[in-house]
């Protein structure tokens, strides 16, 4: 479903509990290469995404608002992202968390195929491949996720000195 950029904001701003929860902003969800939205009693009751983390990783973003959870509609969401994602990459990735908030979510996203590749304490990195190629890369992302993050907080530093 279209969303309107000046929804997004509206959006977010109206977050409770789950603005902690998704990891995104507004400014973020606009940035992202892919958004899309499904309504529930007239208003914007979540929205998906897909961004890319360090130029090459499509990882996606969900949020449903509370009084809309249990509805079905990140599943639908789930759906949307994973078909548009089918057309354009070769694996899809989130991150989330392992507690007990999460665990509705991690539950729609092993259903969908989505398996960890890398674990950090509670937050866990996902992947779901769409071919050969997103199963190699699949099969990479523990060491990717491991030194990307090193890299790019050196590569700030460095920045930040000239």
């Amino acid at each position: 479903m279209n969303v309107e950029l000046d929804e997004i904001s509206q959006f977010f701003n109206s977050l409770g509990r789950e603005k902690e929860l998704v990891m995104m902003t507004a400014e973020a969800v606009m940035a992202c290469d892919f958004v899309a939205g499904t309504r529930s009693q007239g208003e914007l009751a979540g929205l998906t995404g897909i961004r890319t983390q360090y130029g090459f990783i499509p990882s996606l973003f969900i949020v449903v608002k509370e009084k809309y959870q249990g509805l079905g509609l990140g599943h639908k969401l789930l759906e949307t992202n994973i078909s548009y994602a089918r057309k354009k990459y070769n694996f899809l990735s989130l991150d989330t968390w392992q507690r007990p908030e999460y665990d509705a979510a991690l539950h729609i996203y092993k259903k969908h195929g989505f398996r960890p590749v890398y674990k950090k304490g509670s937050h866990i990195w996902m992947c779901i491949p769409f071919n050969k190629k997103g199963n190699m890369v699949r099969n990479f992302l523990p060491l990717i996720y491991t030194v990307l993050p090193v890299i790019s907080a050196l590569y700030s530093k460095i920045i930040r000195r000239k």
